[in-house]
């Protein structure tokens, strides 16, 4: 790790920075929701003025440090009817306060479509600790009722340099040198990082750290070309790694693969896949298991995706000596594979090998699609490997 001095000059002190505030909570699935294949379908909650126990939403977030200045929400909204008048939404946004609340803004819109609703707020208006969001359909869109789904809240604000449980991470983007001072530390022992680019953090030295009964603070100066992200915290707090497992990826790029019928599986099931693998052998068939795991490590960094199952069968017919003309995905597929509102969902079942979820249903829209994974040649959705599942 690089280290870098930032003893504190005679620099101006900015009083605040930039912070960032996203509120949300995936306890809806709405398969019906307009967009496209990468669009996320889980939504918060829903307002339905004929229900008397929705006829309004709200949600009460903590904001320990606030800084007098302007604030800016945005409210992703989703309508849920589709009338000849229009609009058929309307909702208004205001902000609990004693002793009334204080109307942010509304929104109006028409039929099954999205609405992203944007709105400054005064300073002054976002108070220290619990602040209240609420969000109301009148009901007055000559319809007689309203429905919409809201399905998240982002909230920029200016906030003091303020530790929180002896630490501090902010972001600060305007150009010139500047002199942070960070307050709120239990101890004197203080450690700043720059932590701009994740692969080259450096160590800054040289802060001044100044302690008043039981409360301390560091300065330190900094020129800012471009956007900077600083971490400060207290010696005490640094984490420590829980476990680091080598991953030896598997060596699917290799040109000289081959297979006329590929079993991408799950482990718990290889002993199984390579069952029937030397079954397909045993009868002529040239047949390979790939580790569904090494799929992703190889074409998405270990994360679980469908598109990089796809983008794997996409390069064996690109670049593999012969590929598959059959493709079995070997293991179950569900669509709420992280058991988001498993009360109302039922119990959690794993997704062993995900479906390639699609808004392809005239009726419910977005389904289950694993053709998606074999149409691999040109625009057309017609399948160029033939594939099944085995569950």
């Amino acid at each position: 790790m690089g280290t870098r001095d930032v003893a504190p000059d005679e620099a101006e002190t900015p009083l605040f920075y930039l912070a960032n505030k996203h509120m949300e909570v995936n306890d809806i699935y709405r398969s019906t929701a307009p967009g496209d294949e990468a669009l996320d379908r889980w939504m918060w909650n829903y307002i339905l003025t004929v229900d008397e126990n929705q006829l309004n939403w709200s949600n009460t977030f903590l904001l320990p440090n606030p800084y007098l200045g302007e604030a800016k929400f945005e409210i992703m909204l989703l309508g849920s009817l589709r009338f000849p008048i229009n609009p058929d939404h309307h909702v208004e946004v205001y902000l609990q306060n004693e002793p009334e609340n204080i109307f942010l803004g509304e929104a109006w819109w028409d039929g099954v479509t999205w609405k992203l609703l944007e709105i400054v707020v005064e300073p002054g208006s976002l108070q220290v600790g619990e602040n209240t969001i609420i969000i109301e359909c009148p009901a007055d869109t000559g319809v007689g009722f309203d429905f919409i789904y809201i399905d998240w809240v982002n909230m920029d604000y200016s906030s003091s340099f303020t530790a929180i449980d002896d630490q501090l991470a902010f972001s600060f983007e305007e150009n010139g040198t500047w002199k942070f001072e960070v307050e709120g530390f239990t101890t004197g022992t203080l450690m700043v990082y720059d932590v701009t680019d994740p692969s080259a953090v450096e160590q800054l030295t040289g802060g001044i750290v100044e302690s008043v009964e039981s409360e301390s603070t560091i300065q330190f100066e900094d020129t800012i070309t471009a956007p900077k992200k600083y971490w400060t915290m207290t010696e005490a707090e640094p984490l420590t790694v829980h476990d680091i497992e080598q991953v030896l990826p598997a060596n699917l790029l290799a040109p000289s693969n081959g297979a006329e019928h590929l079993i991408i599986t799950h482990e718990d099931f290889s002993t199984q896949a390579e069952t029937l693998r030397l079954h397909r052998e045993d009868n002529g068939m040239v047949s390979m298991v790939v580790d569904v795991k090494d799929i992703y490590d190889v074409f998405n960094f270990g994360i679980v995706d469908v598109n990089a199952i796809r983008d794997f069968l996409a390069y064996t017919i690109e670049r593999w000596d012969i590929y598959p003309s059959y493709v079995l995905l070997f293991g179950d597929g569900h669509f709420n594979p992280n058991g988001y509102n498993l009360t109302k969902y039922n119990d959690w079942q794993e997704s062993y090998i995900p479906p390639y979820l699609a808004p392809v249903d005239p009726d419910i829209l977005e389904t289950a699609a694993d053709n998606r994974y074999v149409t691999l040649v040109g625009d057309d959705i017609l399948p160029d490997m033939m594939l099944g599942r085995w569950q």
